[in-house]
């Protein structure tokens, strides 16, 4: 089932499934960290990744998976005219992006929280 699944995968469905975000985000990440080479942080992104419900992955399909999301970085790349177009964010941005999207989870939590303490009270004021 699970090797059916991969075989299906395509560069950009990799990309989706697994990172979803924007290239230049990706690439900033890893640039952040001392990666400057594209397999490199692809092959590095994909040794995180936790099993599936299909279970656990090997390391051929860990390393295919890395060749899906550099191939969909290297389309995305000539596509847009090349690497010089890339918008890479410095250490600063990527920290304020990510305390933004944190802020952003929490408050989601708190507004779930509160619409279940919301249904709560309702249920129990039910005759």
């Amino acid at each position: 089932m699970r090797k059916q699944w991969l075989k299906s995968l395509t560069p950009q469905k990799t990309w989706d499934f697994f990172y979803g975000d924007e290239v230049e985000r990706f690439i900033s990440d890893f640039y952040a960290d001392g990666y400057t080479d594209i397999a490199k942080m692809c092959q590095r992104f994909t040794q995180d990744f936790p099993s599936t419900d299909l279970g656990f992955f090997e390391q051929k399909e860990l390393d295919y998976l890395a060749t899906l999301i550099e191939q969909y970085i290297r389309d995305y790349i000539v596509k847009i005219g090349g690497a010089y177009n890339l918008k890479i964010y410095s250490e600063e941005e990527l920290d304020e992006m990510w305390l933004n999207e944190t802020n952003e989870l929490l408050e989601l939590i708190r507004s779930t929280e509160f619409s279940l303490k919301i249904a709560k009270n309702q249920h129990k004021r039910k005759p």
